[in-house]
């Protein structure tokens, strides 16, 4: 993650590159690359492209989203003033529309959310104030949007201010917020947190995923290379044996088909550095989980802060940032990755940079929205300036993509 509290630096960044040597078709042209000898990644060409829809009525980044059937949800973030907004942006997919509901109570960014069964979206933690420098304020507060009746309210607050946390819906209907050292359950009748239940390692910028029972692991984080199994049910949470190389936060995970789960990138804890490794964690045996290094994500530069969304036996992974020796890069970059065959395929960049976006699967794809990227200025100034996005892309994946292994 980039030093929020630090100003721009300057850009830095290497394309990969390589040799096609072979060819395949399936709805679009596939061409397969040798990438410097550690994995095989395919260019997606043809009908595959990101496609623009209708601009957010608000550009944002830091934002958080969430979605029903028909309707996405963007709540917050930071605007192009530098300061957490208090929007609540509301996209139809049907219609390609936006329009704006009732303000949140508080503005705020570094949030997670969570649309509940009863379509009600419930918004937690963050941070009230400017993104740059020390003057935001960490938040234990939550709220309640109710669209139908275009209220939002201030619902029980958290047992301690979390930023960057991660938010879960289970089966029975209830929300599990994870953040700092407890995971703590929403009873939205109550409109209250009703269980708190301690984790064995603090938990910032981690990345979390929902089993089918469940269960919810946990993995990695600001100063943390543990990976822990939480069991809301029995209030009780387990580190387990396999461990990341070393602390990483800003990383992504996806659940596989066959029950791995695929960690992406993120960044270094102690050199600051992103990364372009992905490892699969097996849990066959919780009691011997084993970590095993996956294909690389073939971004030289590495993958943090990216997009993530998985559908059928696919992830989707785009835009974030690239760092490396001190200087970052807002990415435009997008993989598509073979969870069955554990294989990553290049597709279309985005058409501009996106970091600090948000993104949810929609059809047969991805829908990415706002984030930050570096514009240069005009009439020949070297300076490179901050713009906040108002865009919104959808890639969408051929029919073919879903006939089969």
């Amino acid at each position: 993650m980039t030093n929020r509290n630090a100003a721009p630096r300057e850009s830095y960044r290497k394309e990969c590159t390589g040799l096609p040597i072979g060819l395949c078709r399936v709805c679009a042209v596939v061409v397969v690359v040798a990438f410097a000898g550690h994995c095989d990644i395919a260019r997606a060409a043809g009908d595959m492209r990101w496609r623009a829809l209708a601009p957010m009525p608000w550009g944002v980044f830091f934002a958080a989203v969430s979605r029903t059937h028909r309707e996405v949800f963007v709540t917050g973030g930071v605007h192009q003033g530098g300061e957490s907004s208090d929007t609540v942006q509301v996209y139809h997919i049907e219609t390609n529309r936006w329009w704006l509901g009732p303000p949140l109570k508080l503005g705020r960014f570094d949030h997670v959310q969570m649309t509940l069964p009863d379509g009600r979206i419930l918004v937690a933690g963050g941070r009230h104030g400017p993104a740059i420098g020390q003057g935001a304020t960490d938040l234990n507060s939550c709220e309640l949007i109710d669209l139908s009746r275009n209220t939002v309210e201030t619902v029980g607050t958290l047992a301690q201010p979390v930023r960057n946390g991660t938010m879960h819906l289970l089966r029975n209907g209830r929300a599990v917020f994870i953040g700092a050292k407890l995971a703590q359950v929403f009873d939205a009748e109550a409109k209250q947190w009703t269980r708190t239940i301690p984790l064995r390692r603090r938990r910032t910028s981690h990345a979390s995923v929902l089993l089918p029972d469940d269960r919810i692991v946990l993995i990695g984080g600001t100063n943390s290379a543990a990976i822990e199994i939480l069991d809301v049910t029995s209030k009780h949470s387990v580190v387990l044996t396999a461990r990341l190389p070393h602390a990483t936060d800003d990383l992504s995970a996806a659940l596989m088909p066959d029950g791995r789960i695929w960690i992406l990138g993120g960044q270094h804890g102690k050199t600051g550095e992103t990364l372009e490794q992905t490892w699969v964690l097996d849990m066959t045996d919780p009691r011997k989980a084993v970590l095993h290094d996956g294909p690389k994500l073939g971004v030289s530069g590495g993958m943090a802060d990216a997009c993530v969304g998985t559908i059928d036996k696919w992830a989707i992974i785009a835009g974030g940032e690239a760092e490396r020796a001190g200087h970052d890069a807002e990415l435009s970059v997008a993989r598509l990755l073979d969870m069955r065959k554990l294989r990553v395929y290049s597709l279309p960049s985005l058409p501009h940079p996106m970091d600090d976006a948000v993104s949810t699967m929609a059809g047969r794809g991805m829908i990415i929205f706002g984030g930050l990227r570096m514009v240069q200025g005009a009439l020949g100034v070297t300076v490179r300036i901050p713009t906040v996005g108002k865009e919104v892309y959808q890639l969408v994946l051929p029919t073919e993509a879903f006939g089969g292994d």
